[in-house]
């Protein structure tokens, strides 16, 4: 089920008003003189602990922010990857999650995360000695890390195991709530590592374990493999304690989790790109051509590539100016695509990965109001290395990989163009989604998937990456009349069912198509030419090898086992026109009435005999 949208401005002002008891906020604008807070001695008389004066019996304060939770630093594994006893933690006992929230991308609470860092400045400096140096709780961002003007972040830690109470005495629960009931205890534990198998089992008489307190937007608690998968580049709410200690000459504080609740996205719960369905109302699209000249309209862009009518589908179609494409694509709003070989980077986009319905994170574009899956651009030349876009997927049967004919999926990869400005861009198009796939990935983690390796044959630049983009032939028939055109642009109504689809190449593929006739639809390629025609399923392979392809894309990012595992889905494809700067044909030349007669056969082979 889609996940509830929240609304953000009314979440805020429900924390604004909140007694201390249920979470003091520190994005308050106002400040926190209205609250008494204290700093009082803990019990073991070595450190402090922030403190709630407000009744009779003081009690630990609550402070309450709204971050995005770093892909930097972001070190939740359920057992912290130990291999063994190190300087800083010497046995698996002493093991400590810890995460960093960032300024938030858009809305409310990116405007409140400056307050959020001066009140804890001020938090701080109510115990700090003077002059001394303060260590802790607020730290610098890191390259990647979205920042503001203050270029720091909040950080977290978690003490994952507790010594055992004693048996009789008891112990006190001092979360502010509790929320769902956790099944996790050290019998059933996971790790990753048989040297924390082992340490699990040792300190089993003496610990328990205290998982994270981290909820999910339905109020489940998180289950522990999925900690890293689930916080990173997620909207969080924090609520935590503050403690202190004077260690040598510096002032040291530690953000302790009270619990952690992630936040529904603002107004809309984003679906996997991979599983869109395109309205049958769909329009064409505009052609590359075309749009080059709308646009420079629109940007006053001095082009004269076209006249304003529509190009008749018989005339012989014309070179188009690179050049001036790249320059449309540069000052397009992000809506028609965000061009990602932009040599300025992204950092002017308001990109984001958001969760998606049923698992996974979608990279969105968070600079309006409603989310949207963010529509990257670029230019590439399609290998013909691992070009797999045979209408039927050449399907023989089940595979490991693909079970059923509904699973198809069509694939292709783009590699350095030849020349021009698209090819001097291409290194930049690398830098960006590494860039981008870095913005989620774990730490130390091994990424796969929207980059990969080129091939032998393939024309390579000096990283040896391409891009690679896949295709769900298939979705599943929704309720209903129609669809959701969720693609960047409209498309031509497509005259392809499943009752007409081209005929298979296989028998197995033929049988299969009849089975899923009634539980799923065709979504045919996106493929267009240069004139805005879609083109026809059994010229898929014969059209893009070898072609230079605007492709817009979609990506998407699963946690599986100790991967970030990434797909580029394809919004749609349109073959470029030729560069404006050919060669002419050879037929047409005109000679110059000056040129001197070729040689005879005969006589030429004279020459080359007298030469040797």
């Amino acid at each position: 089920m889609p996940q509830k949208s929240v609304d953000h401005n009314a979440l805020r002002q429900a924390y604004l008003e909140s007694p201390s008891s249920e979470g003091i906020y520190i994005g308050n604008p106002s400040g926190l003189s209205m609250h008494n807070l204290q700093w009082l001695p803990m019990d073991d008389g070595y450190g402090h602990v922030l403190a709630d004066t407000s009744h009779e019996a003081p009690s630990h304060a609550i402070l309450l922010a709204v971050l995005r939770i770093t892909g930097k630093d972001c070190w939740v594994y359920p057992d912290g990857k130990w291999k063994g006893p190190t300087p800083y933690t010497k046995s698996l006992a002493d093991m400590k999650l810890s995460c960093s929230g960032a300024i938030p991308r858009a809305g409310v609470f990116r405007d409140d995360f400056q307050h959020v860092i001066r009140n804890l400045e001020s938090i701080r400096n109510m115990i700090a000695s003077p002059g001394s140096k303060k260590r802790g709780a607020l730290v610098p961002v890191e390259i990647g890390d979205p920042k503001d003007e203050s270029g720091l972040k909040v950080k977290f830690q978690h003490v994952l195991f507790k010594d055992k109470p004693v048996p009789g005495v008891g112990g006190m629960h001092t979360r502010l709530r509790t929320r769902g009931q956790h099944r996790w205890n050290m019998d059933n534990w996971p790790v990753s590592s048989v040297a924390a198998g082992n340490a699990l089992k040792d300190m089993k008489a003496t610990h328990i374990v205290d998982p994270l307190p981290l909820y999910d937007a339905k109020d489940t608690a998180v289950r522990p493999e999925l900690y890293t998968s689930s916080l990173v580049g997620a909207t969080v709410e924090v609520r935590f304690n503050l403690c202190h200690w004077r260690i040598m000459d510096e002032d040291v504080y530690v953000a302790y989790v009270d619990n952690m609740y992630i936040l529904p996205v603002p107004a809309m719960a984003l679906p996997p790109p991979g599983t869109k369905f395109r309205s049958n109302q769909a329009k064409p699209p505009t052609s590359p051509r075309r749009r080059v000249a709308i646009e420079a309209r629109e940007f006053q862009i001095a082009i004269n590539l076209l006249p304003t009518a529509i190009i008749p589908r018989s005339m012989t179609r014309r070179p188009i100016d690179h050049d001036a494409l790249r320059q449309c694509y540069l000052q397009s709003p992000s809506n028609r695509g965000i061009y990602i070989g932009n040599p300025s980077g992204l950092s002017m986009h308001n990109l984001q990965w958001l969760p998606m319905d049923g698992g996974g994170h979608v990279l969105a574009d968070t600079s309006h109001e409603v989310p949207s899956h963010a529509i990257l651009l670029t230019v590439l030349r399609i290998s013909a290395q691992d070009c797999w876009v045979y209408h039927d997927g050449r399907w023989m049967g089940p595979t490991a990989y693909t079970k059923s004919f509904a699973d198809m999926r069509l694939r292709c990869s783009g590699i350095i163009p030849v020349a021009g400005v698209f090819r001097d861009d291409f290194k930049h198009v690398i830098k960006n989604l590494e860039s981008i796939r870095n913005m989620i990935a774990s730490p130390g983690s091994k990424k796969r998937g929207a980059l990969v390796p080129v091939q032998i044959g393939d024309q390579r630049d000096e990283r040896g990456l391409k891009v690679r983009f896949h295709h769900v032939l298939f979705k599943e028939k929704e309720a209903g009349e129609g669809g959701v055109c969720t693609r960047a642009s409209a498309k031509r109504q497509h005259p392809w069912t499943m009752e007409n689809w081209p005929p298979m190449t296989t028998d197995a593929a033929k049988e299969a198509l009849k089975d899923i006739k009634t539980t799923h639809e065709v979504d045919p390629l996106p493929l267009y030419d240069s004139k805005g025609t879609a083109v026809h399923p059994e010229l898929y392979t014969s059209s893009l090898v070898g072609a230079t392809v605007e492709v817009r894309f979609n990506l998407c990012h699963w946690r599986i086992m100790d991967e970030d595992v990434y797909v580029a889905y394809v919004d749609n494809m349109c073959i470029l026109p030729v560069p404006a700067q050919v060669l002419p044909s050879p037929a047409k030349k005109r000679h110059s009435v000056q040129a001197e007669h070729p040689l005879t056969p005969s006589k030429r082979l004279r020459r080359e005999f007298d030469y040797h």
